[in-house]
Formats: structure tokens, sequence, C-alpha cells
């Protein structure tokens, strides 16, 4: 997919998280909305905008339903806090 045609940093956010742990707006919701910030990497010449979210999981059911795709090998949840 042309990542260009997202229409939102949010929206990339959902379709990231669709396909690479299969979880959807029915198990997770938008729990919070970082400031976005930029920075340049030097070794390499590239500059990087972050948008940052985070999610909650809508139950506790919902971790089963959790399938990785090729780009992970394990997942493992942190408490904000």
């Amino acid at each position: 997919m042309d990542r260009s045609q997202d229409p939102s940093p949010l929206h990339t956010a959902w379709r990231e998280i669709r396909e690479e742990t299969s979880l959807t707006e029915c198990s997770l919701m938008l729990f919070r909305r970082g400031r976005e910030f930029t920075f340049t990497d030097e070794a390499i010449g590239r500059e990087w905008t972050i948008f940052p979210f985070a999610f909650l999981l809508r139950s506790q059911g919902a971790e089963e339903s959790i399938r990785l795709d090729w780009e992970h090998t394990t997942w493992k949840w942190f408490d904000v806090a």
C-alpha cells in the first residue's frame, strides 16, 4: 500500500496496528495523542517526524486475537505508569 495515501498520522497508526498485529478499532481505543516531534539522524542524514499515540485494549480477551506479521517475532505489554 502507498503510505502517502493515508489521510492522517492517526489513520496511518490504525493501519499499521491492523497490518502488524491484526488488532482493530473493535479491540482497541485511542487513549492519548502526543505532540509530534522531529529529529535528524546525522548518521544517515535523514530527518524523522514522530507522531506518538497510545492505545488501550477494550477488553482483556482482545490480546488473544493478536496475530503478528512478518515484521515481528514476539510482543509484550508495558504499564505506562
